[in-house]
């Protein structure tokens, strides 16, 4: 996953699309620090931060950028997924950022391609 990991953190540190701040303010206003800490680690809020179980959900497509500020939260949800039996396909995209699925380029075609792929099958 980290195959330069300084090239993704300056994608990181220059996108628009989803920076460190912007998730802060998007989480705090989902969750205002007055309903207390307790709803950050509730279930239903937070899968990561929970002991749930996994293995009941719904074949699971998960498409990952390496350069995305969510990446680490998103590779801790594939590993859990896993570690819990549930049928997840991970695709992987190290060198590209948040929001790529929606931006014009090869990048996107390629994730299309791979999709098809994985539909075929």
């Amino acid at each position: 996953y980290n195959q330069d990991k300084e090239l993704q953190v300056e994608i990181i540190n220059k996108s628009k699309l989803l920076t460190p701040d912007m998730m802060r303010f998007f989480f705090d206003s989902y969750l205002p620090a007055g309903i207390g800490d307790h709803a950050r680690t509730d279930r239903r809020v937070n899968v990561l931060g929970s002991a749930i179980d996994l293995n009941g959900l719904a074949p699971t497509l998960l498409v990952t950028a390496g350069c995305d500020v969510l990446f680490p939260q998103n590779k801790t949800f594939a590993l859990k997924m896993q570690q819990s039996g549930a049928d997840i396909t991970h695709l992987h995209y190290p060198l590209y950022q948040h929001g790529f699925v929606s931006l014009p380029g090869h990048q996107t075609k390629e994730l299309f391609e791979n999709i098809e792929r994985l539909v075929v099958q």
